[in-house]
């Protein structure tokens, strides 16, 4: 079990907004406390991401960590990991999350297993550096990133969806980042054995944030908010399975999109076994 929280969007009150993730991303590490990492995007394109074999209350301590809260970011991911048997130590820091592109503008984060047969069949055609299975997730994406020359086209839906179809039997709740030039985009995914919520915050300060359980959320938030927050002015959604929600981040502003995916019969048998 791991835990994945962030944000999308340039707050109105950064202080406040990085407050408030660094209580979830404390509060996450309830589901992973082997390993820690941060993927974070400022308005000037600048890229930070760094990750350690430590619970996620230790890595807020970090000076990379301290050195957030001076950028102004628009995009900000944090992973707390649990390691499974067999699938790389956290210990060795090419097995922990985020998953990050050689160019640095797709990251991953995945809370879950890949099927071990559907991992290997995926290994046969990308090479990975860790022996972490979710890295296969990056490199799926990265491979089939740009092959299209249509300049306004969705890089990331289509080999997301076609990722679906080749692992109906693995576990996840899935969180992708994209930097594509003034913009941010943020996708989440989940299948029925992860659980996955965001909620908007676009009125208090112009953000949405996520992570993988209403609790953490409620629990972040009145924490930071306990003496004036109206829980009924709040939009909390949960992750339906196999729904892929798009966050687009542009132009200061933020739009929200769902793309329910059509299951392949194997998909559907695998549930009902």
């Amino acid at each position: 079990m791991c835990g994945l929280a962030g944000f999308i969007g340039k707050s109105k009150q950064p202080r406040t907004s990085f407050e408030l993730f660094t209580s979830l991303f404390v509060n996450t590490q309830v589901r992973g406390v082997d390993a820690s990492g941060i993927y974070a995007v400022d308005t000037e394109n600048n890229i930070t991401t760094f990750k350690d074999g430590v619970p996620s209350e230790v890595l807020v301590n970090y000076d990379e960590y301290l050195n957030l809260e001076r950028m102004d970011l628009n995009l900000l991911f944090g992973h707390c990991r649990q390691t499974s048997i067999g699938v790389g130590g956290a210990e060795d820091n090419l097995n922990n999350h985020p998953f990050v592109s050689d160019k640095k503008n797709i990251a991953v984060m995945h809370n879950g297993r890949i099927d071990q047969e559907e991992y290997e069949s995926l290994s046969k055609v990308y090479n990975t550096v860790g022996k972490c299975d979710s890295e296969i997730i990056l490199r799926h994406l990265e491979n089939n990133y740009n092959k299209t020359s249509e300049e306004d086209a969705d890089l990331i839906l289509e080999p997301l969806t076609h990722f679906v179809g080749l692992c109906p039997a693995s576990q996840y709740a899935i969180a992708i980042g994209e930097v594509k030039k003034d913009d941010r985009v943020l996708y989440l995914l989940r299948n029925v054995h992860r659980s996955l919520w965001y909620f908007d915050l676009t009125k208090q300060l112009n953000q949405i944030f996520f992570a993988s359980t209403d609790e953490i959320l409620f629990t972040s938030l009145l924490h930071i908010f306990p003496k004036y927050i109206n829980i009924d002015e709040i939009k909390l959604y949960k992750i339906e399975p196999h729904c892929i929600v798009k966050i687009n981040f542009s132009e200061e502003k933020l739009s929200v999109s769902s793309y329910q995916l059509k299951l392949h019969q194997k998909i559907i048998l695998n549930y009902l076994r």
